[in-house]
């Protein structure tokens, strides 16, 4: 069982079951509690709460296990603020609600005089589901698409339960826009053709104080590499570096390079000469036809968008989460590549 305590500075659990992630404790901290006594800590970790039809998870983070303590605590303060929700007690029952659409997440009883966490939703029922719950494996992989998904659960005998419900961080973060006309460009190697654009500047700037970042794609195999920068006319000095890595790890020259007209890109022109890179723009005010690079932004923002609103981040660690979401696109199964990653497609 898991108690509601407003006094706890820290979640608390007595077994190490209840930590879906953990570490071992390599601080020098006990822990006290009300009539002084000390006890050690043994590990630390963290857990997710299951809430009302999957809608939100809770995440308990900085759990701490103590062996000696007699009961699970859910420390109020820190729940609130990880997952950014409130909590309403009554006489006989208390709601957790989410703080920006209201929603009741959770509801729990008063049993003797104590509010304690539904059985149904404690972590340690989290996670024997955790291996079987779709909307995990979704969110963990970072909100992909049905189809991509399922592909790559089944395709590694991962077993699940549940359908593909909707997820509230999609229908919050992802939109459309009618698709762009299929390319006419067909490549048959790596390298062979290089798509790229620059993004920026961001509505917020990064903690590591990045404004833009800029994509290299690869057509064949749809592999995709985000460089973060602080303003965009340092493409010049990134696209030498990109160059160099791609060329020495997969033995073969970059022969083509597209791009829209920006002045960052203009730049280069001269170094394509020198190289004998052939070098590609866009017609003036038609990003259509720098289509794959123009999709890809808009893949990265839509799942870091979901990744920060179901972490509930302040925007400034965006850098940190587009990459994570380049990372997990790469490896993640495509209907463009007949079900295969980019990564798998890239090094065979």
């Amino acid at each position: 069982e898991w108690l509601f305590n407003l006094g706890a500075s820290h979640h608390i659990t007595n077994d190490l079951h209840n930590l879906s992630i953990k570490s071992d404790y390599n601080g020098f901290d006990h822990l006290q509690v009300a009539n002084g006594t000390t006890f050690p800590i043994s590990h630390n970790g963290s857990t997710i709460i299951l809430t009302t039809q999957n809608i939100k998870p809770l995440r308990l983070s900085n759990i701490l296990c103590v062996p000696k303590v007699t009961q699970n605590l859910v420390s109020i303060s820190k729940l609130c603020q990880t997952n950014d929700v409130s909590i309403e007690f009554f006489p006989w029952h208390f709601e957790v609600k989410d703080m920006n659409t209201g929603a009741v997440l959770l509801r729990g009883l008063n049993d003797g005089d104590i509010y304690k966490l539904p059985k149904s939703s404690s972590p340690k029922s989290f996670i024997t589901q955790s291996t079987s719950s779709i909307l995990l494996w979704h969110s963990l992989l970072g909100h992909p698409a049905s189809r991509p998904l399922l592909h790559a659960l089944k395709s590694n005998n991962i077993h699940f339960q549940g359908l593909f419900n909707k997820c509230s961080h999609c229908l919050a973060n992802k939109n459309h826009k009618l698709p762009f006309h299929k390319s006419s460009i067909h490549s048959s190697s790596h390298l062979q053709y290089i798509f790229s654009d620059v993004w920026g500047p961001a509505p917020v700037i990064s903690i590591d104080h990045f404004r833009y970042y800029v994509i290299f794609v690869d057509h064949f195999s749809k592999h995709t590499w985000l460089y973060p920068m602080k303003n965009k006319f340092i493409v010049s000095l990134i696209f030498p570096i990109f160059k160099k890595l791609v060329e020495t790890q997969f033995n073969c020259q970059i022969q083509n390079f597209y791009s829209d007209n920006g002045g960052e890109f203009l730049k280069l022109k001269p170094f394509f000469q020198n190289h004998g890179i052939y070098y590609l723009t866009t017609p003036p005010h038609t990003p259509e036809h720098n289509g794959i690079s123009e999709h890809k932004h808009c893949h990265i923002q839509e799942i870091a968008r979901c990744l920060i609103h179901q972490a509930s981040l302040p925007p400034k660690f965006w850098t940190f989460v587009v990459q994570k979401t380049t990372y997990l696109i790469n490896r993640l199964p495509t209907p463009n590549l007949k079900m295969k990653s980019p990564f798998s497609k890239l090094f065979n």
